[in-house]
């Protein structure tokens, strides 16, 4: 008897919020719940039509040649033993499919997709909340600059350019940080709309090359206090005189120049917001067997065992008052976790509350297998 038939398990399946199909041996299709009829909708016709196959046909037409394929993954699921993750296009937009493979009540192994459905609440709550601040930015800036015309339009003869400037200084410092976070959402935008769509890998793709590192890190050091990092209606003095850095000579990683950058953008800003102006904000780059890894250190406020599982979920913060004060949307961490592992990195963190914090990138290092595999 297939897993699912059994009569205490179909009301399980039924009540999961994923998706769920269950193969035999042979390739048929023997179960299925009522997320996955909501998920697959039409193709879910042609699944139970054509069993397994019609599904890896269905999740593989839109991958990249390099992608993680159906039958591979439950090929990798058989040989260990334990769920493979795996990244399916369907209508343009990821899905994500867990495939496992379950040993029935017949002693037969049987195959199990699992399709992760997407809580699109918390972005469409986004979306409006980015579309709400981007007007309100937009009016505060027009309103601003009006004020800064009739300053100009009421001067009076005998008043000097100082008295100029010294009264419309405020409204051009309020001007400035509206375009600065306008700007800023629309960058968040750009990236997640490539997370979304799947199209973040192929962006990467056709930018990524041999990096020098320590020439990135020093450019990047070098506009650091320019480009704004941190929001600008808080005063966060010298950035770049906290931030020490310890890069090895001759460190070559092999990927995308542009995305990298943004993603020590989003780390260092963290790193200055949730610690002291005091203390120091250690950058290390060094070579790991055939990867480099980037940390970068602080002595900050740190994170909360109880808030580290919400670091890298999207539209999430730390409930720390030392966090909730500062201005932010919640995004920067996730979308750089989704741009690490695309450049076939990875990213991770310790931290001890009142102690500090590190954040970890590992790149694979130019010319190594895993770079290459990537080519």
């Amino acid at each position: 008897m297939p897993p699912s038939r059994t009569p205490e398990l179909q009301p399980v399946l039924d009540g999961m919020i994923q998706g769920v199909l269950i193969f035999a041996p042979d390739g048929r299709l023997v179960s299925e719940n009522r997320s996955a009829r909501a998920v697959l909708a039409a193709d879910l016709v042609v699944i139970r039509e054509s069993g397994f196959g019609a599904a890896a046909f269905l999740l593989n037409q839109q991958l990249p040649d390099d992608a993680l394929k159906l039958e591979d993954a439950r090929q990798q699921a058989l040989n260990g033993g334990k769920p493979v993750r795996m990244r399916a296009i369907r209508a343009g937009e990821t899905q994500p499919v867990v495939v496992s493979v379950i040993e029935g009540p017949d002693g037969l192994l049987y195959t199990m997709l699992v399709f992760e459905t997407t809580d699109w609440a918390p972005l469409n709550e986004a979306l409006g909340n980015f579309g709400q601040e981007l007007s309100n930015s937009v009016e505060s800036a027009r309103g601003h600059a009006d004020l800064i015309q009739q300053v100009i339009d009421r001067l009076k003869p005998e008043e000097d350019a100082a008295t100029l400037a010294k009264r419309i200084t405020g409204f051009n410092r309020i001007i400035h940080t509206h375009m600065i976070r306008a700007d800023r959402l629309l960058v968040m935008l750009e990236r997640l709309t490539a997370v979304r769509t799947g199209t973040l890998r192929d962006q990467i793709r056709a930018r990524r090359k041999r990096v020098d590192l320590p020439l990135l890190i020093e450019d990047l050091l070098e506009e650091i206090n320019q480009v704004a990092i941190v929001d600008p209606d808080t005063d966060y003095g010298d950035v770049r005189s906290r931030i020490h850095v310890s890069v090895v000579d001759d460190l070559r990683a092999e990927c995308s120049p542009v995305h990298l950058t943004r993603i020590l953008q989003d780390i260092l800003a963290n790193a200055i917001m949730y610690s002291t102006p005091e203390t120091a904000i250690h950058l290390v780059a060094q070579r790991k067997l055939a990867a480099v890894q980037i940390d970068v250190i602080d002595d900050g406020i740190g994170i909360r065992e109880s808030e580290q599982d919400r670091v890298f979920a999207p539209f999430r913060r730390a409930r720390q008052p030392q966090v909730i004060s500062e201005f932010g949307y919640g995004l920067s961490l996730y979308l750089c976790k989704q741009e690490v592992e695309a450049m076939n990195g990875r990213i991770w963190f310790d931290s001890v509350e009142n102690a500090g914090t590190t954040f970890s990138i590992v790149l694979p290092a130019a010319g190594s297998s895993s770079a290459k595999s990537e080519a």
